[in-house]
């Protein structure tokens, strides 16, 4: 992702944040932390470790001979499945960072990692939604924050660590692009409504 710019001063939602949120002359950036896949690997123990306890459950199902039973079958097959998941995720994060900068009137999202379209840059009068994974049951993605332009794309980026971590993101990048006052009369507007239903 290249290296960090000289004129803008990061900072994060916590010490163990995974999003950097910068402010420089007209420029807001957010991007991943870029880290070793040593990194990712600490940052995610928990779900290294609960990828592991399944494989372990797997192989003991395997070794006791219990594969005989069909229904057993189908539960050391989703272990392993599930199994993968974890360390699938932490390989993600290594491999995938983002770097969402907004100026001016444009914001352009970089993902190296796409190879055919690695920037992506649009106007903010194009953006219908900024929205984030964090209680959305309309936002299927792998990574936590997304955009949805007027013209029906959505882009995803960024990965948060947990919610409020998203929140805040989400809140500073509704601020970069002018639209917090709009947003919040609208989810005002919602509650509103939702009284009447």
């Amino acid at each position: 992702m290249g290296p960090l710019p000289p004129n803008i001063n990061y900072t994060t939602f916590s010490d163990t944040s995974w999003v950097l949120y910068g402010r420089g002359e007209g420029v807001v950036e957010f991007r991943d932390k870029v880290v070793s896949l040593g990194e990712a690997i600490l940052d995610s123990w928990a779900l290294v470790a609960f990828s592991e306890v399944q494989f372990g459950l797997a192989y003991i199902f395997y070794q006791g001979g219990a594969l005989e039973d069909p229904v057993i079958v189908v539960f050391a097959f989703i272990l392993c499945i599930t199994g993968l998941l974890g360390p699938f995720l932490v390989l993600l994060r290594w491999w995938t960072p983002s770097l969402v900068r907004i100026s001016g009137k444009t914001m352009s999202i970089h993902q190296p990692h796409r190879w055919r379209q690695p920037v992506r840059e649009f106007k903010t009068v194009d953006i219908a939604h900024l929205q984030t994974s964090v209680g959305n049951k309309g936002f299927h993605s792998l990574y936590s924050h997304g955009v949805w332009l007027k013209d029906g794309r959505k882009i995803c980026f960024l990965r948060a660590r947990d919610a409020p971590e998203a929140r805040w993101v989400l809140l500073r990048m509704e601020e970069a692009v002018g639209r917090r006052e709009a947003l919040l009369n609208l989810e005002m507007h919602r509650a509103q409504r939702g009284k009447f239903i």
